[in-house]
């Protein structure tokens, strides 16, 4: 449902939901102050949108009352005269075409986007969309563009083009010459007339731009309906006058701004008039001078500075120097290091000291000792003699001491002297 207009259709804009049924008809894309006027002054009880879809719907319209109807409450007030270089039609194709956009939107989304389930308006879909027209063979704008030349060189322009057809005063009978469109048997051509009434049977109503009811070919003007008519097109009235060009004043606001920045910039401009030197000799020497101060300036801190220095370092050789907290935290730390180091130690040698109290003690050598008594026990034996039993008894009384770690040196000379 294309309404052929510059601004989103009906349709679109409740589905998205940037028009409500409850808004005001001017919320209608197109539907200025002037058709909204016409709209609630010939419809009575229109204020919104709900109230323009329950108007159509009760009682139940043709497609030929509601093309009617549209055309009488959007037709144009300055009809049939010339803007500029085109044909003012006589209804307001967009305000027309979207009215009609909404109608139908209406009967087949009722009960949606807040349409009451009371809109009944079948006979929309078969209502035609307005164009401003178009006509076989020739330029898509020459039914705008032709009836409103007024001379013989305007009207055919190029031949080559072929748009127009120039009719003498002499050929229409009228008081003066008239161009129309080349185009003699164009179909749907031009935009459809107004919302008057026409007989059954007829596709177009008898005052569109372009008519075959009550008109002829040729260049000899008829009148239907009060309006003129030129080789089956209808003759333009006049046209609407060029608004003049009036400047635009500024406003107070803008006139305090304007005057308030131009009073910035000439005390700008005065300061910068004060500051500059009469002559330039005297800026190059006023340079100069500033040059030598701030290097007197830096020459002056850098001694400053060093002498401080100087006044800080005699002071640090003239007084001892106390350890720093640093220096101090880590000759704490390393006493406390050997502290711990050397209770270890003692801990380390109070329990080997344990260690060997609780251990019996052997004789180093109490091995060799005992071997060596076992090899005299058996070169004894070799030779032919034997152990008395008090030998045998005393070595088993020196083995037991021994192993508990008791040395009898009386008792081990005296079992020496027994093997003997």
């Amino acid at each position: 449902m294309q309404t052929n207009c510059p601004a989103p259709p009906p349709s679109s804009q409740l589905e998205s939901g940037s028009l409500n049924v409850n808004d005001g008809v001017d919320a209608i894309p197109h539907v200025g102050p002037l058709m909204t006027e016409q709209i609630q002054g010939r419809l009575a009880g229109v204020n919104t949108v709900r109230d323009l879809l329950l108007y159509f719907s009760n009682p139940a319209r043709s497609a030929k009352e509601i093309e009617i109807e549209l055309g009488r409450v959007l037709a144009n007030p300055q009809r049939n005269v010339c803007n500029r270089t085109y044909v003012v039609s006589d209804v307001n194709q967009c305000a027309f075409n979207n009215v009609l956009n909404l109608l139908q939107f209406g009967h087949q989304r009722r009960g949606q986007f807040g349409i009451p389930d009371e809109v009944n308006i079948p006979a929309a879909a078969s209502v035609r969309m307005r164009r401003r027209g178009v006509s076989s063979g020739v330029s898509a704008n020459s039914v705008r563009f032709c009836g409103c030349q007024t001379t013989r060189m305007s009207c055919l322009g190029d031949q080559r083009e072929r748009r127009c057809e120039w009719h003498t005063a002499a050929q229409t009978g009228l008081n003066r010459g008239v161009c129309t469109p080349r185009a003699r048997r164009a179909i749907s051509s031009g935009f459809r007339g107004r919302g008057n009434p026409w007989p059954e049977g007829l596709n177009n109503p008898p005052t569109s731009q372009f008519s075959r009811q009550g008109t002829r070919d040729g260049s000899q003007h008829t009148v239907v309906h009060g309006d003129v008519y030129v080789n089956r097109w209808r003759i333009p009235t006049g046209s609407i006058a060029a608004r003049p060009v009036v400047r635009r004043q500024l406003r107070r606001s803008q006139r305090q701004a304007s005057r308030a920045r131009q009073r910035r910039i000439g005390e700008r401009q005065a300061q910068r008039s004060a500051r500059r030197p009469q002559r330039r000799g005297t800026r190059r020497s006023e340079r100069i001078r500033e040059r030598r101060r701030s290097a007197e300036r830096r020459r002056a801190a850098d001694n400053r500075q060093a002498q401080q220095s100087a006044r800080q370092q005699r002071r640090r050789r003239q007084t001892p120097t106390a350890p720093r907290r640093s220096e101090r935290i880590q000759a704490r730390r390393r006493s406390e290091r050997r502290r711990a180091a050397g209770n270890r130690q003692a801990q380390q040698s109070a329990r080997q000291q344990r260690r060997r109290r609780q251990t019996p003690r052997v004789p180093a050598r109490r091995s060799r000792r005992i071997r060596a008594m076992n090899r005299r026990s058996s070169t004894r034996r070799l030779s032919g003699g034997s152990l008395s039993d008090e030998a045998l008894k005393l070595r088993k009384e020196i083995q037991r001491l021994e192993e508990d770690g008791v040395r009898r040196t009386g008792m081990r000379r005296r079992y020496n002297s027994l093997l003997l």
